[in-house]
């Protein structure tokens, strides 16, 4: 079975934080902690690599560009008391 095909993330839980104070079990939710309280600096990392021809970057670009413009356009355009919060 390949790895990437697993459709479960598990992750090792000592008996005391699935049972002590935290409750992880019975309340079914499991404590992960910011990444800035790892050990491991590459804990997280992703190494991202995007490959493309002319046309796919042209057309990233193209649509990166045309939605900025929209989204400087709607701001500059609305009233300040009138801009949506996003929610």
């Amino acid at each position: 079975m390949d790895p990437h095909d697993m459709p479960f993330f598990y992750r090792f839980r000592s008996l005391d934080a699935l049972l002590g104070d935290h409750q992880e079990l019975e309340k079914q939710e499991i404590y992960f902690s910011p990444p800035e309280q790892l050990n491991d600096p590459m804990e997280g990392y992703k190494d991202l690599v995007w490959r493309g021809d002319k046309i796919v970057w042209r057309n990233l670009i193209k649509h990166y560009l045309l939605c900025l413009t929209q989204t400087v356009l709607t701001a500059i355009s609305t009233p300040l008391g009138r801009q949506r919060t996003g929610s």
